[in-house]
């Protein structure tokens, strides 16, 4: 894309009065035209989404979309009206006309000025702020980054690539690409750490399911987990396994969506959770996130609206979470179960959607339990709660200490007089019957929570299994073995990763969520640079990716386990590396990653012509 350079040419049309006397601003509707243009002539999506520049490099264009902002008109005697928070969102293939409705006073103009793109303190702010409509708005923009993030670099930079490279597991494509056995074995090692944390995680959300449904403790509940994810898990196939998470997905997006609607009937009015996250209270007490501000703020709670995070952690976060969704090895494998490249890309295309309908309902659906559970629990008779109170307490996952003897519950942002503990894994689950929703939805969330635990968790396993019986065994160390003596191993692997797994789901370092986001880090710190660079990079040598891999996962891998494991009491931000928490660390762990990669690999000899020649094959267009 050498000399590329794309024009908009602004129309500006405004209404003026001729009369002397000053006026009061008056509001109008002021339009903007855009005209994309591409070597002197307008462009057209529909008919020049291919196109060629002077020195014959092909561009494909499916999206122009930006943000404007800062707008400011010029009169003729040079001052400045300047129009503070108003915002347009630019959709080019869809239209290119914008209408604002600003408050002009009578006069002549002679310029507008505005930015594209937003000031840091805007670009930083909760998406979730800006109501259904707003241009700022995640569900109108498509804009903002979050774990779907990750499922757009797959469809860009990754699955179609690794899919016309023809193997079949993550460290396969390492192995062949840095032409190197200890590269390999570098894979298999970060893939079968990544899939064990991640599905500890997954063992620690089973116990959860298992122990409300079934009304025993945890452990309990963590116990039939095991048992019930080894069986699927052996029984299941890479291709069974696929059609299966298909099913489950259905299940998952059916259980979670339909107690979000219900809720946010019932609460705002509104059928779209995420309008309703925005919109106010049919019982007139204000918006839902106003309401929740201030309960938080009469309970001593922090403002929710407001975050416990630096702008800085919160992005470190994201991109970790985007970078590591994008490394994950178990999501990897998924396009190498379809028949072709293109299949490859549209999938993720396809799984872009699907997840962005679940990730965007869930701040509503948190902000949704968060009001019912504090006016539900807060200053209540303890022998007055209803059921589903007593059967969560049965888990343990809530405890009550009545600690001034008062027989009612306080629910305080002050630890000392705080008589409620609440776990963080049960509020999804939870969440239908503290707005006592029908026993059907709830059975819904429950059946939707098992298919979620089961369908990762196998994905997981599977990793685990082809990672030591075909990487590490019959690729490495045994490459005699038959394929009985495969499968047994394999088999053997997921039995013992399952007993571990177990273990750490009955003692978890932290909260699901949490102990998931730890692999999402090691991911985005070992694989997604090794793989990116492997696609674009021919002159990236073996040297290079096994030091940037090893830096990467170490660094990464040490900082967390400190925090969590060896000095848990020092997990504060003012001990946090540059403020980054270990949830967000990754991010630092892929730049270290790449840099030591092309400072290794520039000290050290350029990769095989035949290797080079390979990276060139699978960027060329075609099918594999």
């Amino acid at each position: 894309m050498k000399k590329f350079k794309l024009f908009f040419i602004l129309i500006i049309v405004l209404m003026q009065s001729c009369d002397p006397r000053p006026k009061a601003p008056e509001k109008v509707d002021l339009d903007l035209y855009f005209i994309p243009l591409f070597n002197n002539s307008e462009f057209s999506f529909e008919l020049d989404s291919l196109i060629q520049n002077e020195t014959k490099d092909t561009l494909v264009y499916s999206r122009a979309d930006f943000l404007l902002s800062n707008f400011q008109l010029i009169s003729n005697d040079d001052s400045i009206i300047s129009f503070e928070d108003t915002f347009a969102f630019i959709k080019i293939k869809s239209s290119d006309t914008v209408k604002l409705p600003l408050a002009i006073p009578s006069g002549n103009y002679k310029e507008l000025r505005f930015d594209i793109g937003l000031d840091s303190s805007y670009n930083h702010s909760d998406p979730a702020f800006w109501q259904g409509g707003h241009p700022l708005n995640p569900s109108l923009n498509n804009l903002h980054w979050g774990w779907t993030g990750g499922y757009v670099l797959l469809a860009l930079l990754l699955a179609p690539y690794l899919r016309k490279f023809g193997k079949f597991t993550v460290p396969d494509f390492i192995a062949d690409r840095y032409y190197s056995q200890t590269a390999r074995l570098a894979a298999v090692f970060c893939a079968i750490v990544i899939s064990f944390i991640y599905v500890c995680g997954q063992m620690q959300g089973a116990g959860v399911v298992f122990s409300r449904f079934l009304e025993v403790d945890v452990t309990t509940g963590v116990l039939i987990g095991m048992a019930i994810v080894f069986f699927y898990a052996v029984l299941g196939g890479m291709k069974g396994i696929t059609y299966t998470q298909v099913a489950q997905y259905c299940v998952l997006i059916f259980a979670f969506m339909v107690p979000a609607i219900f809720i946010s009937i019932m609460m705002t009015g509104q059928v779209i959770p995420q309008i309703g996250f925005g919109s106010e209270l049919i019982d007139g007490s204000g918006f839902l996130l106003d309401r929740l501000d201030g309960l938080s703020q009469e309970l001593g709670f922090a403002t929710y609206t407001e975050g416990q995070r630096s702008t800085q952690d919160v992005f470190f976060i994201t991109a970790a979470l985007m970078f590591g969704t994008a490394g994950l090895p178990h999501v990897i494998i998924r396009f190498f179960t379809v028949p072709n490249v293109r299949d490859a890309r549209r999938s993720a295309g396809y799984a872009i959607v699907f997840i962005a309908i679940l990730y965007t309902t869930a701040p509503a659906v948190a902000a949704f339990a968060r009001v019912n559970l504090i006016n539900s629990v807060n200053n209540a008779e303890y022998t007055a709660m209803p059921d589903w109170f007593t059967k969560w307490e049965t888990t343990s996952l809530i405890t009550f200490e009545d600690k001034n003897n008062d027989g009612k519950i306080r629910y305080d942002g002050n630890a000392d007089l705080n008589e409620l503990t609440v776990s963080a894994d049960i509020m999804v689950m939870a969440n239908p019957e503290i707005a006592g929703l029908p026993n059907w939805v709830v059975a819904l969330v429950t059946a939707g929570a098992l298919a979620a635990a089961l369908s990762t968790a196998a994905g997981l396993l599977l990793v685990i299994s082809t990672s030591v019986a075909h990487d590490m065994l019959k690729r490495t160390f045994m490459p005699s073995i038959n394929e009985k003596q495969e499968l047994l191993a394999a088999r053997l692997s997921i039995f013992i990763a399952v007993l571990i797994a177990g273990y750490v789901g009955m003692n978890p370092p932290a909260y699901v969520a949490q102990v998931v986001a730890f692999a999402f880090g090691l991911a985005a710190a070992s694989f997604f640079p090794a793989i990116v660079l492997g696609i674009f990079q021919k002159k990236m040598n073996k040297q290079g990716a096994i030091s940037g891999m090893a830096v990467g996962f170490v660094f990464t891998a040490a900082y967390i386990i400190y925090f969590k494991l060896i000095n848990p009491a020092a997990n504060i931000a003012e001990n946090w590396f540059f403020g980054i928490s270990p949830e967000g660390i990754g991010t630092l762990g892929t730049i270290l990653n790449v840099g030591c990669a092309y400072v290794v690999a520039s000290f050290t000899s350029d990769p095989p012509d035949d290797v080079q020649e390979l990276v060139e094959v699978i960027r060329l267009p075609g099918e594999a």
